[in-house]
């Protein structure tokens, strides 16, 4: 039972690093292609 949680848990949390990479890596694309417009 509590193995169970530990893995779940550790789904949940590596999900939520995943998600986060993600928005870091469209608001640094987006920053990006909004500089080379300026340019």
């Amino acid at each position: 039972m509590n193995l169970a949680y530990l893995l779940q848990n550790n789904v949940l949390n590596k999900i939520k690093i995943l998600c986060q990479l993600l928005f870091y890596f469209v608001f640094i694309e987006n920053m990006f292609t909004f500089i080379l417009k300026k340019l």
